[in-house]
């Protein structure tokens, strides 16, 4: 009977794990260290994170590009966040980019 109760176990530590969900996809730092303000262009930065979740413009009417990845675990708990955000010049080239982890520090800003 103990090995039914252990087999028991570890099937639900199964599911579970396997309930983990997230939104997004992870952007790795080393492909975030290899953004360059006035070199690396939108078009870039799409191929290299995907489209973006928000695009929008800021006060000055400069266009934003926004990514968003969040992990949640299977209780409902998020587990990781990362948000990047780029400010893009008129001509199309990211002018400053802010990149966020974990409970909102600022792993990044680049003006």
């Amino acid at each position: 009977m103990r090995k039914v109760g252990k087999i028991w176990w570890v099937a639900a530590i199964v599911v579970l794990l396997g309930a983990c969900a997230s939104r997004g996809s992870y952007m790795q730092p080393y492909h975030v260290n290899q953004i360059q303000p006035g070199v690396t262009t939108a078009s870039q930065m799409v191929a290299r994170f995907g489209e973006p979740q928000e695009r929008s413009q800021d006060a000055q009417g400069r266009p934003v590009m926004r990514w968003v990845y969040e992990s949640i675990n299977p209780f409902g708990r998020l587990r990781e966040r990362q948000v990047l955000e780029a400010t893009l010049s008129n001509d199309q080239r990211v002018e400053s980019y802010r990149m966020n982890e974990g409970s909102g520090r600022a792993a990044t800003q680049v003006p």
